[in-house]
Parts: C-alpha cells; structure tokens; sequence
C-alpha cells in the first residue's frame, strides 16, 4: 500500500521540523551549560565575555519561536539570520569559505523547507518577492 500524499507531506513536516528544533536546542543548551567546545570556539574566535551568556541563551530563544506554530515564520527568519551571522563571523575570521560555509547554508535550508511544509501560505511569500 502506497501512503498517500498528506501523509506523506505530514511524515516529512514531522521529521523535518523536530530535526531541526531538536538540533537548536541541543546546541543552545551545549552553550549555556558552557561546553568545552563552545568556550573553545569563543576563544578562537575572541568573543567578549560579556556577549557569552547573550550568544548562549539566542539560539534557545529562536528555536522556541520556530517552534511555536503561530510564530513559526518569525522564528524561521530569526534561525536564518543567526546562521546568516554565523557564516559572517566564519568569513570575518579568514576561515575558508567551503569549509564552514555549508553546514549553516544547509541548516537554513532545513529551516525555510520546515516552515514550507508547516505553512503553506508562506510560499506565497517567496512568490511575491521573485
């Protein structure tokens, strides 16, 4: 038996919502409990003390917003900007462009696909600005 297509779009929605909630929480909370990593990637990249607890407590922030469904579009745009600022930081610091580039690129892939297939009126959005 072939599923049909609403179950299918539901599945995939499903799926691909929590992957990236899951992953922005994991990632907020590894910041805010302060791991080794995270203080080490703030070293290398000279981030003032004072902006730590602010960086560590963003992604929380926007992630809850992406996953509340009434604010999803402004969570969608939050997520999106923070990784925009994530490949500035990267290309600010000299790193090599293929090298980190790809993993936030994607991420907002993931980010902007999700809100897609949970609000199907936001495509109407994207329509409007092309």
């Amino acid at each position: 038996m072939i599923a049909d297509d609403s179950t299918v779009r539901l599945w995939t929605r499903r799926t691909v919502g929590c992957a990236v909630i899951v992953f922005f929480l994991f990632d907020g909370v590894t910041r805010v409990a302060h791991a080794a990593s995270h203080l080490a990637a703030s070293v290398r990249l000279a981030t003032p003390d004072g902006a730590l607890p602010i960086l560590s407590v963003l992604p929380l922030v926007v992630t809850i917003f992406y996953a509340l469904p009434r604010s999803a579009p402004t969570g969608a745009v939050f997520v999106t900007t923070f990784l925009g600022g994530a490949i500035a930081t990267r290309i600010l610091m000299g790193d090599p462009l293929l090298e980190h580039a790809p993993f936030p690129v994607y991420s907002a892939g993931f980010v902007l696909g999700g809100l897609l297939l949970r609000e199907p009126d936001a495509a109407k959005l994207f329509r409007s600005v092309s």
